[in-house]
């Protein structure tokens, strides 16, 4: 699985800015900047605290004359006219392409088509509309039975997120992350808190400082949530921190870099074997080298030399 691959390669703080710059700022300015620093901040925090609205499930037409191609190549059109301007044309043939997703006959294939239209509902200001479909979707990718690992929850979930990311429809990356949290799941705790680090990190490239940093802190706390007192999830915890540190890099927010990486190097010592700690701290020292911390990266490099010489017989 993609996402499982990401996972094995390893891929400011709020109060202090306002204190710092927002409300000085709006001191100095007076209540009409106080106004409008007001909206704004309501708006910076608008994409963790918006409710989705409910979604009625998806009722199968009674006449079902669609073949497999026709959903896909109605989404196609809808988009060229979204390119061309025309948003009611799109509008107008998206909501001929939704009743027909129930048709696909497997329902494992059904949420990315409904995660497609979702986006484009979005794409032409109808973002209530939107937030409803990848309801459906999420709900279509929970409930599917006999799903291969190609088209399983998993799966399904964490591509539309990673496809509303790249087009930068961040709330709906969100909302479909967010469809992976399963507390029976190990492995969708995994998916959920990389796919939180991720639009975390593209969050702060765009200066949404702010948010990242929430999503940051709770990547974080589903990391921590894992059994790491059980050698089996011990080292997949690891991963998890040395994965958030790696995202939080990218995106130049190195307070939680930082606080990541110290998490995983308290779960290296918890390791019993001598052996299995020297990689994961080489993997540490890199990170600590891209942080542009060179002392700490030598340290660390000095204490996994260490390690492999007492690993040997």
């Amino acid at each position: 699985m993609e996402w499982l691959s990401a996972i094995a390669i390893l891929p400011i703080n709020q109060k202090t800015m306002k204190k710092v710059f927002l409300y000085p700022l709006c001191a100095t300015l007076g209540i009409a900047l106080v106004v409008l620093c007001t909206r704004a901040n309501v708006q910076t925090n608008q994409l963790l605290t918006e409710t989705v609205p409910p979604s009625e499930p998806l009722q199968t037409p009674k006449n079902c004359s669609t073949y497999s191609g026709q959903v896909s190549q109605l989404t196609a059109i809808a988009d060229n006219y979204v390119k061309i301007g025309q948003k009611d044309k799109s509008s107008e043939i998206l909501a001929q392409a939704l009743p027909l997703v129930p048709c696909i006959s497997d329902k494992c294939y059904q949420s990315k088509p409904l995660a497609k239209i979702a986006g484009q509902y979005a794409l032409i200001g109808r973002e209530v509309r939107a937030s409803e479909i990848l309801n459906q979707a999420i709900q279509v990718a929970q409930t599917a039975q006999g799903c291969m690992g190609h088209n399983d929850l998993l799966e399904n979930l964490y591509d539309i997120s990673e496809r509303y990311l790249d087009a930068r429809q961040y709330k709906l990356a969100l909302q479909a992350v967010r469809g992976l949290k399963y507390p029976e799941s190990e492995y969708g705790m995994f998916a959920m808190y990389l796919g939180l680090a991720r639009i975390a990190a593209q969050l702060a490239k765009e200066g949404q400082v702010n948010q990242a940093v929430a999503l940051f802190e709770e990547s974080l706390e589903i990391v921590r949530s894992i059994d790491s007192q059980n050698p089996d999830y011990r080292f997949l915890a690891f991963i998890g921190f040395s994965n958030i540190a790696s995202s939080a890099i990218q995106g130049e927010l190195n307070e939680q870099a930082i606080e990541a990486l110290v998490e995983a190097q308290k779960l290296v010592q918890t390791m019993d074997n001598t052996g299995e700690k020297t990689q994961p701290l080489i993997q540490i020292a890199q990170l600590y080298a891209k942080l542009g911390q060179s002392d700490q990266a030598v340290e660390i490099l000095s204490l996994a030399l260490s390690m492999e010489k007492l690993s040997k017989p």
